[in-house]
Parts: C-alpha cells; structure tokens; sequence
C-alpha cells in the first residue's frame, strides 16, 4: 500500500502544483512539504486536515489510502 507520503504527493501532481505554489497556499515551508512527500516525516495532523480541505480529499485517504 502507498505510504501518506506517495499520496500527498499524487495529489500535489493530480493539482499540477508545485511545492513552491503549495507550500504558499497552506502556509507551510516548501522544504517541509518536501520531507512529507519524501517520506522523512510525517505531517502533523493541523496539516493534514489542511491538505485534505485544499485538496478536497477525506483526512482518512490521506491517511490510510482508503475512504471510511
């Protein structure tokens, strides 16, 4: 199964965004945003209920991959 760090990053490349461009628009440091898709570390949860927001996606697919 992908990890959070895959799907984050499929839905940054679904949106054709760039860590520049999404790293403004949810306030967050591109370098940050970097590491979460690298898979270095996780997201704290304030963003992950950000990203799913902006992405219009449920907190649980980023999380596990899988509505519920």
């Amino acid at each position: 199964m992908k990890s959070i760090a895959n799907r984050l990053r499929i839905l940054r490349e679904n949106a054709e965004l760039s860590l520049d461009v999404l790293a403004r628009d949810i306030n967050y440091p591109d370098i940050q945003i970097k590491a979460w898709e690298a898979d270095q570390i996780l997201p704290p949860i304030e963003a992950i209920k950000l990203l799913a927001i902006y992405f219009d996606v449920a907190v649980d697919w980023i999380l596990t991959g899988e509505q519920i």
